[in-house]
């Protein structure tokens, strides 16, 4: 009972003990971490990654390589782990408008640079994030109007100009002389009848009057006198009476 108390209380210091290094090592030195990975206090996170990547290579226990080394390379992943957190937050702050007070990070020269925050917005407005974003509404909102008032003036002056073009095409057709408009009326009455005739010739008419049927065999009708006498002699004899040309 004695040696089974031992051992536990062995145990329960033994984890007081880890407890206690783990602890002690939350006070994180980053330059260690950057010297681990071999790179600049100054690298930023896309050359913290290739770093780790390089070193995962050579020190991984199922690498292969002559340098594969289990402690090695569990100093390599809590270094890379320890800087990726601290890049995150710093980020974190900065979108969030944080400043980094420097007593409570000693090991951090400077803070992060605040006016990335200003980059969103087009970097109008001042204030916290959210003050920024209702300033900047209110610009879009005023932009938005002002755009509406230019489209209605343009489109305004366009009607306008086109109202003016028509008034002058019909002042300038009504100073055409008359023979001008005559010629130009035959003009088109002489194109319409040719279309009307080849339209004919090529037998696109269906619909006129005795089309299937055979033609007329009534010749009654004297060769020696015009068509305009011959139907106003049928107009006398139809209703009796005696027209005087």
């Amino acid at each position: 009972m004695a040696l089974l108390f031992m051992r536990r209380s062995s145990r329960t210091l033994n984890n007081v003990a880890s407890f206690g290094i783990f602890t002690k090592k939350a006070d994180i030195n980053y330059k260690d971490c950057y010297k681990i990975l071999g790179i600049d206090e100054t690298s930023d996170q896309e050359q913290i990654r290739r770093a780790y990547l390089s070193l995962v290579k050579r020190y991984h226990p199922d690498s292969g390589t002559d340098e594969a080394c289990a402690e090695k390379f569990q100093q390599v992943d809590n270094a890379f782990k320890t800087l990726i957190n601290k890049k995150s937050k710093e980020r974190w702050d900065v979108e969030e408008g944080v400043i980094v007070n420097p007593e409570e990070h000693p090991d951090i020269k400077h803070t992060a640079p605040q006016h990335r925050q200003y980059l969103s917005y087009d970097g109008i407005g001042s204030g916290t994030p959210f003050q920024r974003q209702k300033q900047y509404s209110k610009l879009r909102a005023m932009h938005a109007a002002v755009n509406v008032m230019e489209h209605k003036i343009q489109k305004a002056a366009a009607d306008e100009k086109a109202v003016l073009d028509k008034n002058r095409i019909h002042e300038t057709w009504e100073k055409v002389p008359l023979n001008h408009k005559v010629k130009t009326k035959h003009g088109v009455d002489r194109l319409v009848e040719d279309l009307i005739q080849e339209s004919m010739s090529k037998g696109e008419f269906r619909n006129l009057k005795g089309e299937g049927k055979p033609l007329s065999n009534n010749q009654n009708r004297n060769p020696y006198v015009d068509f305009i006498t011959h139907k106003l002699n049928e107009v006398s004899l139809i209703s009796q009476t005696v027209i005087n040309l």
